[in-house]
Formats: structure tokens, sequence, C-alpha cells
């Protein structure tokens, strides 16, 4: 299994500390957040790691030649437009099954091996969500068409059933497609995200299934206070993320 991690954006809502730096670089609990990416994807079992950088790219760079991770480092020269466009320059270099990641979210190890539990029931393209948090108004939501499958999902939605957690999974079956389609999406409309392929799938009455978190612990850092919480959460609970 593969993994991609999609870290190429300019990080605006932390923009106190991303004024010269990636996003992926600010620091939570005295590690950088795609520290904490490499982790999970490593515990994993991902063979091939590929990483999608864009905003202070030479930094990020720089800081990835110092890790212990085999990583193919791409760089996303229109990181100012939709993130479809950083996962395109990671699929010519996916050839099986794969993980897509977002860079500003902290996943602890046992989401890792419930999945690996899993895996090999998963056929279909899967995306990973939660029923726990209260969602706000910029999240990605999920509406479900029954209790596996979506119906819809878009950050506009304001009938919803759970969130998404910038997380899909898609197995090598459904990967020629899954690829047709972000080719499609990323020429119709500069500013899709990579959620937009989810949603064109469903509108061809391909399925595309969920993975639950109840009970499942993570952290997200968009924003100076998601950053500030999830300090506060590391500092003081332990084992968090384990």
């Amino acid at each position: 299994m593969q993994a991609v991690i999609l870290a190429a954006g300019t990080g605006s809502r932390l923009i106190n500390l991303t004024r010269d730096l990636p996003k992926a670089l600010v620091k939570l609990n005295e590690r950088q957040l795609i520290d904490y990416t490499l982790a999970f994807v490593n515990s994993m079992g991902c063979d091939s790691i590929v990483v999608v950088g864009g905003f202070y790219f030479d930094k990020l760079k720089h800081a990835l030649q110092h890790t212990d991770y085999s990583i193919t480092l791409l760089e996303n020269k229109s990181f100012l437009e939709g993130s479809i466009f950083s996962l395109l320059e990671a699929l010519p270099h996916v050839d099986q099954s794969f993980l897509l990641l977002n860079v500003d979210h902290v996943y602890p190890l046992q989401l890792g091996q419930k999945f690996l539990e899993r895996q090999q029931e998963l056929s279909h393209i899967t995306a990973f969500v939660d029923f726990d948090r209260p969602l706000h108004e910029d999240d990605m939501k999920v509406l479900l068409q029954n209790s596996q499958r979506i119906e819809k999902i878009s950050k506009g939605l304001t009938d919803c059933d759970a969130g998404y957690i910038g997380m899909t999974y898609v197995p090598k079956s459904k990967l020629t497609r899954y690829k047709t389609v972000a080719k499609k999406i990323a020429a119709e409309n500069k500013e899709a995200v990579v959620e937009n392929i989810l949603q064109e799938l469903i509108n061809a009455e391909e399925p595309v299934e969920i993975f639950p978190l109840t009970g499942v612990r993570w952290l997200e850092v968009d924003n100076a206070g998601d950053l500030q919480n999830a300090e506060r959460i590391l500092k003081w609970v332990k084992n968090y993320l384990d």
C-alpha cells in the first residue's frame, strides 16, 4: 500500500506561523505536523510515501532530507489553486492501493490498526468519517445514503450525518477510474478539491463507502485555535495518539 500526503497549501489560517514556513513544518508539541503523518503511515506498513509540497517547497524539501522514511517528494507549483492539482502531481507515481491524507490532520496509531484489520474487506473507495465531533461551517460534511455509503460530501451541506476527516482509501481495483475522474474534474474547475472526486463518483452511481471512527480520537490543526487545543490535549492526555 502507498500513501499520498498533501502538504502544498499556504496554511493561511495559521498566518503568524506560516509567513515564511510551510504548514507541514508547523510544530505541535515540539514535533512538525508532517512528522506525525509520516509516523502514522509508516506504522501501517506503507512501502511508498509520496509527499506533495508547494508553498515554501524548498524548506519542506530540506526538512525531509533528514527523515528516516523513503519518500518521493513532488512540487505542485499551482498550490494556490484547488487541492486536486496536488493530487494530480502524485497520481502518476501511484500504482497500487493507496491512502490519501492531509498533512494538517493528526491520527492515532490505533486508527491505522483498525484499518489494517478491515482493509481486505474494503473493495470500494472509502472515506474516513467521524460521527462524534461537532461540525462547523468550514468542515467537510457527509450525508449518508445508508449505513455504509455516501450520498453527498461537501462543506456546504446543511443536512449531514458525519464529518470527513481528510483521509480516503483507494483500492487498486478502483485506481484507474479514480485517476480518470481526477483529471476530468481538474480540467473543468481550477478550484476543485480532492473531495470533489468522491462526489463525481457518487453522481455516476459508483459507491463510495465509509470507514467510521466512532470513539477514535484525532486532531485537526487548521487554525490557531485548533493548534492551541491540540497542544493542550497532548500536554495533559498521555498516550492520546497511541
